[in-house]
């Protein structure tokens, strides 16, 4: 059974269907998979067997927490002892797809989702302004690198990431692997062009301001002018996603908002947009979202909130 689960790793990571993080995801959970399967010596699956890997990485998570282990994964995303309902659903599909590879038919369609919040855990727009806070930045790289010599160029990069992700709405990934050559800056109003997912492109207004602060901040900066990347190191290299996320939520430990993230902050410019024009289809499109459904439930927070209803006949 192990070999034909690394043919299916493989398989994944040949296939041009999947995207880097895709890709990197099934690895992961399937890898995990597999070490369970070696350990607890499983040579059949059912359902009970496929329950014990969560209470698997539930105990890894823990181990992890026991040590100070730091690291992304699911040890961020346990409240107490038990694996979020949200986290283990992930793994699902996954699953689901390596079980149907390896013949599992039935166990594969008796292995059901987990009951969650269908809202999203929304931070107030209150919480997040705090992020935006200079002095805190500057505090936070004091705090974090006491001797480094760079520290300004640390906290205005800090400070135009968050601005640009909150102005544009962009992805995590989508803000990684942007580079100069997708802002559109011939026209009145400046353009970013993303590349989303499945390849799909759209076109967002860029901040004005926003960009003023950006040409003045790369010009104290020869290397950083020269990459074609937006965001990088103080070489000029391009910043990983990874280091994208833990910059984010390391910050937001420090200032008191720990469930902040890149993608909270993408939560607030879907909010924030919503409540100036009220177009729900335009800002779906911003966003790249293929299914309105998706849009909504970013604006749970605020479609929930009861506004007084008019008569369109007394608006005449």
């Amino acid at each position: 059974m192990i070999k034909q689960i690394e043919e299916f790793i493989k398989q994944i990571q040949d296939s041009r269907r999947y995207s880097f993080l895709t890709k990197k995801a099934y690895t992961k959970t399937i890898t995990n998979f597999s070490t369970y399967l070696e350990e607890n010596q499983v040579k059949t699956l059912n359902l009970q067997k496929i329950e014990g890997f969560f209470t698997y990485l539930e105990h890894e998570a823990i181990e992890r927490k026991e040590i100070g282990d730091k690291s992304i994964g699911i040890g961020r995303e346990m409240d107490s002892l038990t694996m979020k309902n949200s986290s283990m659903n992930r793994h699902l599909p996954i699953l689901r797809k390596l079980l149907h590879y390896l013949g599992y038919n039935e166990v594969a369609r008796e292995l059901k989702s987990y009951k969650v919040d269908s809202r999203f855990d929304i931070i107030e727009y209150s919480e997040i302004k705090k992020i935006f806070d200079i002095n805190k930045l500057t505090e936070y790289f004091e705090e974090k690198s006491p001797e480094s010599k760079n520290q300004d160029f640390y906290v205005m990069r800090m400070k135009l990431l968050i601005d640009f992700v909150v102005s544009v709405g962009s992805r995590l990934t989508e803000t990684s692997n942007l580079k100069k050559s997708q802002l559109k800056l011939e026209r009145k109003i400046p353009l970013v062009e993303f590349v989303g997912k499945g390849n799909k492109t759209r076109v967002v207004e860029l901040s004005i301001k926003w960009l003023k602060e950006y040409q003045e901040f790369i010009s104290k900066y020869q290397k950083v002018k020269d990459s074609e990347y937006i965001f990088t190191s103080f070489g000029g290299g391009k910043l990983s996603f990874n280091t994208l996320n833990s910059y984010i939520k390391d910050l937001a430990h420090f200032i008191g908002v720990p469930k902040l993230s890149m993608h909270k902050l993408r939560h607030c410019y879907a909010i924030l947009s919503y409540e100036q024009n009220g177009d729900i289809v335009a800002l779906s499109k911003r966003l790249g979202h293929n299914d309105i459904k998706t849009t909504m439930i970013y604006l749970s927070h605020v479609l929930s909130e009861k506004k007084a209803q008019v008569s369109p006949l007394d608006v005449i």
